[in-house]
This record gives structure tokens, sequence and C-alpha cells, in this order.
């Protein structure tokens, strides 16, 4: 399984970070880059649209390959750097607290519960808050379109996956992403320390 970081920053509060996971039939040098050229094409295309002028995007160079069943990180693929994108959506944003989230749905079940991913996607344009405070129909939609365009961009070649995590070092496992959606309200992500 690859791992691929992007990088966020530029607004009080930053640095922030997004992580995607793929499995792919290669998983070598030539599959890591697919997956950060794919990233940053969702990055470059919708980004600007959804981030304010001062958010600066940046998908990491290093691939980790992980053994999703223990977790063990096996290798590192280090590709050519991207540019990195800017956010083009004016200058001012929502809260940094405050998130539109995707939620990834998968057709794995672990223990009688389906293995479900979110992104929390942050700090959004200010202009995308609605009137009530809610997140306005491209913020809502955006992300949706983004998704399904990366899974369409690298399935020819493998998946977007969530990670079901090992514990114990054992029985992790690569979810393949069947489908996304966003929740109509903005959401909060706290870390452990809050």
């Amino acid at each position: 399984m690859l791992r691929v970081r992007t990088t966020f920053d530029g607004w009080p509060g930053g640095p922030g970070l997004q992580t995607f996971y793929f499995t792919l039939g290669s998983e070598d040098a030539a599959g890591a880059l697919a997956c950060v050229n794919a990233v940053h094409t969702l990055w470059s295309t919708y980004g600007p649209g959804l981030y304010p002028d001062q958010v600066s995007i940046l998908v990491q160079p290093n691939v980790d390959l992980i053994n999703a069943a223990d977790g063990a990180l096996t290798n590192t693929f280090v590709v050519a750097a991207p540019a990195v994108i800017s956010g083009g959506d004016g200058a001012g944003y929502i809260s940094p607290a405050l998130a539109v989230l995707l939620r990834l749905e998968t057709n794995n079940f672990v223990s009688g519960r389906r293995v479900r991913g979110r992104i929390f996607l942050s700090p959004i344009a200010a202009l995308h808050q609605t009137a009530d405070g809610t997140p306005d129909v491209t913020a809502l939609g955006a992300p949706i379109t983004a998704i399904t365009d990366l899974m369409a961009d690298i399935a020819a070649s493998g998946s977007l996956v969530v990670w079901h995590r090992p514990k114990a070092g054992a029985g992790g496992l690569s979810c393949p992403v069947v489908t996304a959606s966003t929740w109509a309200k903005f959401a909060v992500l706290r870390s452990r320390r809050d």
C-alpha cells in the first residue's frame, strides 16, 4: 500500500496534513509517481476553488510503502517534487477549526462494522459559508467530484483505499473506496489532546 501526504500551510494554526492511501498492481517508483501525480491533479484542479489565497498546498515527493496487514514501513520512493499549489478563493477564510467533512465509504466490514474513512478539508475560503453558517453548494459538491476524479485517475492501475489499521501488529486491511459524500454542516477536527 502506498501513502501519499500533502501539507497545507499559510494560516494561523497551520500546517495541516492530508494523507491518501493507494493499492496498485505495481507498488514501485512508477506507481508512487502515478499516485503523486493523481493527488497533485486533485489539489491543482479543486484546491484554488476551495482554499483562500494564502494557503499553499504541497504534495510530498516521499511516498511510503506500507504493509497494510501489520503497518510495517517497508520502503520509501522519492519522486520529482510537484509544483506548489496556491489557494485562489479570496483572502478570508472560515475558522481553521471548521472543516468540510468528506466521508469515504468502502464495502469492507471488520467486527460487524463497515470500514469508513474521513477527510477534513480546512481552512475553507469564507465565501463558502452560507448565511445560516453551513457550507455552500460548492464546498459540499467539489470535494465529492474531486475524490471521484482521483479514483478514476488511479482506477486503471489500482484503488484509493481506507486503511483499517492493525492492532498489536496484525489485522490491518486496505479497503477500496467505492463512494464519497459530504456532511451538510461544518465539522470540527480535534486532536486527542483537546
